[in-house]
């Protein structure tokens, strides 16, 4: 009785355990999400192909860039913006050179960061770049702080200025020495051009001047430094033909020796005052 409790109890066990198989209904195994993994491996890897002949190809890759317009903005620092530009990577592993990655708008925000321009185009023609610049046109020098800058006829300053600009255009000179950045507005138009009519009075009277000279923290003082060694003060919110036919009366009528003069001052109207 024991012996047969013992098989009894043991195919219990047994039926408990699930581990008996019918012989004839063999388990089929899915291999479904093998080939899905499989599959979309396969997917990954032609996607990543194309991508390295699109992005990689020699023959879709930008291979010249022609910038014209350039009067006084140096070559090399446009092609400095350019080259770091196109190198730049996209993922780390493609090159900004495609034609594909390479975007207009991106580098026209670049340009315009590093230099102040009127206008600018991009056009792309197969693997070639062209690049029109509008410079704003260098107008004068604006001294401040140690530092020279260019600025255009709008007052706007376009950026530092090379040497060779201070023999060939006029040097306005802050004395406040206010600290500036490339894109500010240091003067208006009004005042530049009546700063010029003044100075076209000044050469029919055959009074020439070095320099131009602002003060805006002593009330918009604005003067001349002759080459004769004095000043010519006068208002440029003013009426400066008014102002220069003053002073041509004074120096008939009043001054005879310039050689000791200090200043001529013309910003009170119909009193003018001298030293």
């Amino acid at each position: 009785m024991k012996r047969r409790d013992f098989f009894r109890k043991t195919q219990h066990k047994r039926y408990a355990s699930r581990s008996f198989r019918n012989p004839y209904f063999r388990e089929r195994i899915d291999r479904r999400p093998m080939m899905i993994l499989v599959g979309v491996l396969i997917s990954f890897l032609m996607i990543l192909v194309f991508l390295f002949i699109i992005f990689l190809n020699p023959s879709l890759q930008i291979n010249e860039i022609h910038v014209s317009g350039l009067e006084t903005i140096s070559k090399t620092e446009i092609d400095d913006v350019l080259r770091s530009y196109t190198g730049d990577r996209v993922f780390i592993v493609f090159p900004r050179q495609s034609r594909y990655l390479f975007d207009q708008d991106k580098l026209v925000e670049l340009l315009k960061e590093k230099f102040t321009l009127r206008d600018i185009q991009i056009s792309r023609i197969k693997n070639r770049i062209e690049i029109q610049i509008h410079e704003r046109t260098s107008f004068l020098v604006w001294q401040t702080k140690g530092q020279s800058y260019v600025v255009d006829l709008d007052g706007i300053v376009i950026r530092t200025a090379e040497e060779y600009l201070l023999s060939s255009l006029p040097i306005f000179v802050d004395r406040s020495n206010v600290e500036i950045d490339i894109g500010d507005s240091v003067l208006t138009s009004n005042e530049i051009n009546s700063v010029f009519r003044f100075g076209e009075h000044l050469k029919a009277q055959n009074i020439s001047y070095m320099q131009v000279e602002f003060d805006r923290l002593a009330g918009k003082w604005t003067g001349v430094l002759t080459t004769g060694g004095y000043r010519i003060l006068f208002d440029v919110t003013g009426d400066v033909d008014a102002q220069a036919q003053r002073l041509e009366l004074i120096k008939k009528e009043k001054i005879t020796d310039v050689s000791k003069l200090e200043y001529i001052d013309l910003r009170f109207g119909d009193h003018v005052y001298y030293k």
